[in-house]
Protein backbone atom coordinates (compact mmCIF):
# COMPACT_ATOMS: atom_id res chain seq x y z
CA UNK A 1 0.00 0.00 0.00
CA UNK A 2 1.21 3.51 -0.88
CA UNK A 3 1.43 5.61 1.60
CA UNK A 4 3.12 8.82 0.31
CA UNK A 5 0.32 10.85 0.74
CA UNK A 6 -0.26 9.86 4.39
CA UNK A 7 1.39 10.85 7.52
CA UNK A 8 3.05 8.82 9.63
CA UNK A 9 1.19 7.05 12.50
CA UNK A 10 1.34 8.55 15.88
CA UNK A 11 -0.23 7.55 19.43
CA UNK A 12 -1.91 10.63 21.08
CA UNK A 13 -2.22 8.51 24.42
CA UNK A 14 0.58 10.17 27.25
CA UNK A 15 0.89 13.21 25.16
CA UNK A 16 0.65 16.39 27.05
CA UNK A 17 -2.40 18.08 27.05
CA UNK A 18 -0.86 21.30 24.70
CA UNK A 19 -0.21 19.24 22.10
CA UNK A 20 -3.25 16.64 21.84
CA UNK A 21 -5.13 20.42 21.99
CA UNK A 22 -2.65 21.73 18.97
CA UNK A 23 -3.59 18.25 17.26
CA UNK A 24 -6.97 18.20 17.59
CA UNK A 25 -7.55 21.77 16.88
CA UNK A 26 -5.04 22.93 14.16
CA UNK A 27 -4.20 19.26 12.53
CA UNK A 28 -0.51 18.36 11.60
CA UNK A 29 1.12 15.46 9.56
CA UNK A 30 2.62 13.95 12.90
CA UNK A 31 -0.95 13.99 14.48
CA UNK A 32 -2.63 12.07 11.91
CA UNK A 33 -4.26 8.86 13.41
CA UNK A 34 -4.59 5.24 11.37
CA UNK A 35 -7.02 2.69 11.11
CA UNK A 36 -7.56 -0.76 9.61
CA UNK A 37 -8.92 -0.38 6.22
CA UNK A 38 -11.22 -3.09 5.99
CA UNK A 39 -13.39 -5.02 3.30
CA UNK A 40 -16.71 -5.46 3.10
CA UNK A 41 -16.65 -8.46 5.37
CA UNK A 42 -14.41 -6.34 8.47
CA UNK A 43 -11.26 -8.06 7.14
CA UNK A 44 -8.20 -5.97 7.42
CA UNK A 45 -7.03 -5.20 3.57
CA UNK A 46 -4.37 -2.46 4.80
CA UNK A 47 -4.14 0.68 6.87
CA UNK A 48 -5.23 4.32 6.06
CA UNK A 49 -5.35 7.55 8.10
CA UNK A 50 -8.61 8.02 9.34
CA UNK A 51 -8.69 11.23 7.59
CA UNK A 52 -8.52 9.68 4.19
CA UNK A 53 -10.86 6.83 5.34
CA UNK A 54 -13.67 9.69 6.21
CA UNK A 55 -12.84 11.40 3.05
CA UNK A 56 -13.32 8.33 0.63
CA UNK A 57 -15.52 6.09 2.69
CA UNK A 58 -13.63 3.67 3.47
CA UNK A 59 -14.91 0.85 5.54
CA UNK A 60 -12.93 1.01 9.16
CA UNK A 61 -13.73 -0.14 12.39
CA UNK A 62 -15.68 1.93 15.70
CA UNK A 63 -16.80 1.42 18.89
CA UNK A 64 -19.99 2.66 20.50
CA UNK A 65 -19.86 2.53 24.47
CA UNK A 66 -23.27 3.34 26.67
CA UNK A 67 -22.62 3.83 29.92
CA UNK A 68 -25.90 2.90 31.75
CA UNK A 69 -27.75 2.62 35.11
CA UNK A 70 -29.62 -0.14 36.54
CA UNK A 71 -32.82 1.97 36.29
CA UNK A 72 -32.67 2.29 32.75
CA UNK A 73 -30.59 5.84 32.47
CA UNK A 74 -27.98 6.01 30.11
CA UNK A 75 -24.92 8.74 29.90
CA UNK A 76 -24.54 10.60 26.53
CA UNK A 77 -21.88 13.23 25.43
CA UNK A 78 -22.58 16.30 23.96
CA UNK A 79 -19.40 16.27 21.44
CA UNK A 80 -16.78 19.56 22.05
CA UNK A 81 -18.04 22.27 19.29
CA UNK A 82 -14.04 21.95 17.86
CA UNK A 83 -14.85 18.63 16.49
CA UNK A 84 -15.08 18.26 12.66
CA UNK A 85 -17.76 15.72 12.90
CA UNK A 86 -20.51 16.15 14.97
CA UNK A 87 -19.44 19.14 16.63
CA UNK A 88 -21.67 20.52 19.48
CA UNK A 89 -23.91 17.61 18.90
CA UNK A 90 -25.36 14.81 21.57
CA UNK A 91 -23.63 11.50 20.91
CA UNK A 92 -23.63 7.94 22.83
CA UNK A 93 -21.51 7.80 26.06
CA UNK A 94 -18.09 7.11 24.25
CA UNK A 95 -17.28 6.44 20.29
CA UNK A 96 -13.72 5.70 19.04
CA UNK A 97 -12.33 4.70 15.97
CA UNK A 98 -9.98 1.21 16.15
CA UNK A 99 -6.54 1.91 15.78
CA UNK A 100 -5.00 -0.46 13.65
CA UNK A 101 -4.52 -4.02 15.54
CA UNK A 102 -6.47 -2.33 18.44
CA UNK A 103 -9.36 -5.10 19.56
CA UNK A 104 -12.95 -3.28 20.02
CA UNK A 105 -13.07 -3.95 23.43
CA UNK A 106 -9.30 -2.75 23.67
CA UNK A 107 -10.66 0.16 22.11
CA UNK A 108 -13.69 0.68 24.09
CA UNK A 109 -11.46 0.64 26.99
CA UNK A 110 -9.37 2.97 25.42
CA UNK A 111 -12.03 6.05 24.47
CA UNK A 112 -14.10 5.37 28.32
CA UNK A 113 -10.52 6.43 29.72
CA UNK A 114 -9.61 9.34 27.11
CA UNK A 115 -13.13 10.89 26.85
CA UNK A 116 -14.44 10.27 30.78
CA UNK A 117 -11.49 8.94 32.52
CA UNK A 118 -13.13 6.00 33.62
CA UNK A 119 -10.50 3.24 34.25
CA UNK A 120 -12.20 0.33 36.08
CA UNK A 121 -15.37 -0.51 33.81
CA UNK A 122 -16.66 -3.73 33.54
CA UNK A 123 -17.49 -4.07 30.04
CA UNK A 124 -20.44 -6.49 29.27
CA UNK A 125 -20.81 -7.12 25.06
CA UNK A 126 -23.56 -6.16 24.00
CA UNK A 127 -23.78 -9.32 20.78
CA UNK A 128 -26.48 -8.60 18.83
CA UNK A 129 -24.75 -5.04 18.04
CA UNK A 130 -21.49 -6.40 17.42
CA UNK A 131 -20.61 -5.79 14.58
CA UNK A 132 -22.95 -4.14 12.84
CA UNK A 133 -22.21 -2.11 9.49
CA UNK A 134 -23.14 1.72 9.11
CA UNK A 135 -22.59 4.41 6.69
CA UNK A 136 -23.43 7.90 7.34
CA UNK A 137 -22.69 10.92 5.53
CA UNK A 138 -21.41 14.40 6.97
CA UNK A 139 -21.64 16.82 4.19
CA UNK A 140 -20.99 19.67 6.42
CA UNK A 141 -17.37 18.10 7.01
CA UNK A 142 -17.19 16.48 3.67
CA UNK A 143 -16.98 12.90 5.48
CA UNK A 144 -18.65 10.17 5.19
CA UNK A 145 -18.31 7.32 7.88
CA UNK A 146 -18.71 3.39 6.37
CA UNK A 147 -17.74 1.60 9.70
CA UNK A 148 -18.53 -1.52 11.47
CA UNK A 149 -19.41 -0.68 14.84
CA UNK A 150 -19.31 -2.86 17.89
CA UNK A 151 -21.60 -2.00 20.80
CA UNK A 152 -20.67 -2.27 24.70
CA UNK A 153 -22.69 -1.62 27.95
CA UNK A 154 -21.49 -0.56 30.96
CA UNK A 155 -23.25 -0.94 33.89
CA UNK A 156 -20.14 -1.10 36.33
CA UNK A 157 -18.40 1.53 36.97
CA UNK A 158 -17.20 4.45 39.38
CA UNK A 159 -19.21 7.29 39.33
CA UNK A 160 -16.23 9.81 41.19
CA UNK A 161 -14.00 8.73 38.38
CA UNK A 162 -16.18 10.25 35.83
CA UNK A 163 -13.45 13.55 34.80
CA UNK A 164 -14.70 14.70 30.89
CA UNK A 165 -12.05 15.45 28.36
CA UNK A 166 -13.25 19.10 26.74
CA UNK A 167 -11.28 18.35 23.86
CA UNK A 168 -13.25 15.62 23.05
CA UNK A 169 -16.82 16.46 25.39
CA UNK A 170 -18.53 19.65 26.12
CA UNK A 171 -20.67 18.07 28.94
CA UNK A 172 -22.43 14.56 29.63
CA UNK A 173 -25.74 14.14 31.04
CA UNK A 174 -28.10 11.19 32.69
CA UNK A 175 -31.25 10.15 29.87
CA UNK A 176 -33.93 8.19 30.59
CA UNK A 177 -34.91 6.07 27.48
CA UNK A 178 -37.88 7.74 26.51
CA UNK A 179 -36.09 11.14 26.08
CA UNK A 180 -33.90 9.53 23.70
CA UNK A 181 -34.66 9.49 20.06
Amino acid sequence: MDRSNDAQPSNMQGRPEEERNECIMDPVPQCEEWVDWVDENNQVVGQVTRKRALQEGLHHRAVYVWLCKENGEMLLQKRATSKRIGGGQWDVSVAEHLLPGETYRDAARRGLMEELNVSDADLTNVPCLEPHYRRLFFPEAKAVESEFVASFVVNKWSLEELQVDPLEVAEVRWWQPEEVR
